[in-house]
């Protein structure tokens, strides 16, 4: 372990914002195979959707990841024109409601791994659901400390304020420019990604590690912003609930202390 991992994973913030989006994904994870997204943990139907074309019109997986691509599009143009006319609560769901997409990004990378080590449907379920290991494949701290230096030079202070660093038109500029590397990776999986079945590891895995710390440090981005437009505190910056965007989630405050 290098002295520069050593050195930031202990760092307040980082361990914070950190432990904020592993709870999201573990509660995530552990909510989508009981609930409306349950189709999508079918070992057999994803296996025969990566061996479809990306646009087969039987491809599950494509569909859905181009259902995603389009929705964030429509998200962020739609904060951009809205922005300055929103109310504050209407602010908190639409920055929210941004990063949550990100978060079921993270969710779908972390499956697409699984399905691609995994040698059956009870080998895929111990992956996804293995409660001794985080709902992903990086870890989350590594790029949450190098996206806030990518940012500010250094890592805040928890208690202290996060200053600006990114306006509205930067931060909403990489959402599309990630959304568009995110398909780039799915058009990718549906070509060489039946070569790496079964494997531990793999050029797939290496990509899906790569979009997985893309993600993360792009939530970075968001949060930082956040927390500059509300005093530069991080416990104003809003989550929405780990369930399907359908079942109308809600911003919660995951930074915030709680009252014992």
């Amino acid at each position: 372990m290098s002295e520069f991992k050593d050195s930031l994973e202990f760092e307040p913030a980082v361990e914070t914002v950190a432990a904020g989006i592993e709870y999201w994904l573990m509660k995530e994870v552990g909510s989508s195979v009981v609930g409306r997204n349950k189709v999508l943990d079918d070992f057999q139907d994803w296996h025969h959707s990566l061996l479809l074309d990306y646009d087969d019109p039987g491809n599950v997986n494509a569909r859905k990841n181009k259902n995603h691509y389009s929705q964030l599009i429509n998200w962020t143009n739609g904060l951009v024109e809205y922005y300055d006319d929103f109310r504050p609560d209407q602010i908190d769901y639409a920055l929210a409601r941004q990063m949550f997409r990100a978060q079921m990004y993270l969710s779908g990378l972390f499956r697409v791994s699984c399905f691609m080590k995994a040698t059956d449907q009870e080998d895929y379920y111990q992956r996804r659901l293995e409660i001794t290991r985080s709902s992903i494949d990086v870890d989350p701290k590594i790029e949450i400390s190098r996206s806030l230096y990518r940012l500010y030079d250094y890592i805040p202070d928890e208690a202290a304020i996060f200053p600006p660093a990114l306006t509205l038109p930067e931060l909403t500029s990489r959402t599309l420019k990630l959304n568009d590397e995110q398909q780039a990776y799915v058009r990718e999986l549906h070509i060489s990604g039946r070569n790496d079945i079964g494997q531990e590891e793999s050029s797939t895995l290496d990509a899906i590690a790569n979009m997985e710390n893309k993600w993360i440090g792009h939530l970075v981005d968001y949060i930082s912003f956040i927390a500059s437009e509300r005093g530069g505190q991080l416990s104003a910056v809003p989550f929405l609930e780990p369930k399907s965007i359908s079942e109308d989630p809600q911003p919660y405050y995951p930074f915030a202390p709680t009252s014992d």
